[in-house]
């Protein structure tokens, strides 16, 4: 999910779709339990 997300050639939905996550939201509770950020803050602290 970080190397998709640090491409930044796909949007949010499209990473959480990639990884098999049918709900985007989901997804992005999940990366920011696991990494302190939700997926728009982490692309933008790269």
């Amino acid at each position: 999910a970080k190397h998709l997300i640090r491409s930044g050639a796909f949007k949010n939905y499209e990473v959480s779709e990639k990884l098999g996550y049918s709900k985007p939201d989901y997804f992005s509770r999940l990366f920011k339990k696991y990494t302190g950020y939700t997926p728009a803050e982490f692309k933008k602290i790269l």
